[in-house]
């Protein structure tokens, strides 16, 4: 109460002051020790005596060291990630795509080479494609029509979407 007595009457400036002389952790540490004793004086209640106990360092060593020494340690079961596990701040939650044929540590990107070593992927789109326009004009149910061309607009929409990439980024 005296501490924060003081506090109170002390400018905003002032205390920053006396914040840098002290300390950040000092000063909130002297705050709470003084709401602490605040609360003791208020209510002679024996729960919030326990409670006081019970937040101090102190008491939490000896409520996880065994009673005897026969009995195994209580200890948490979680334990820090190696260092080389560790995941950067700053990468978290974020995946980086990365495109060979645009990125410079893979070399140059040759379309023609490219074309040719994996031709066989447009023709089997191709052949996908046709057949299921094959069906679409046989097919007479109405939610199988729907859903055949949905398929083909996606294939459509991915061939297409492939073109605009490889235009971005030239």
């Amino acid at each position: 109460m005296f501490f924060r007595d003081k506090v109170a009457k002390v400018s905003l400036r002032d205390m920053l002051e006396i914040q840098e002389r002290l300390g950040t952790k000092s000063f909130t540490k002297a705050l709470q020790n003084d709401e602490e004793v605040e609360k003791d004086e208020d209510d002679d209640n024996e729960q919030a005596t326990n409670e006081t106990k019970k937040s101090t360092p102190l008491n939490k060593k000896i409520l996880n060291e065994a009673i005897s020494k026969s009995e195994p340690i209580e200890m948490s079961s979680k334990r820090r990630p190696r260092k080389r596990d560790q995941v950067p701040v700053h990468m978290r939650g974020k995946r980086k795509i990365m495109d060979p044929r645009f990125n410079e540590q893979f070399g140059d990107y040759n379309a023609r080479e490219f074309r040719q070593s994996y031709h066989f992927i447009t023709d089997m789109r191709r052949k996908e494609l046709n057949e299921l326009k094959k069906q679409l004009k046989a097919c007479q149910d109405p939610t199988e029509k729907t859903k055949l061309k949905t398929v083909i607009n996606r294939l459509v929409c991915s061939y297409h979407l492939k073109f605009t990439i490889v235009a971005r980024h030239r």
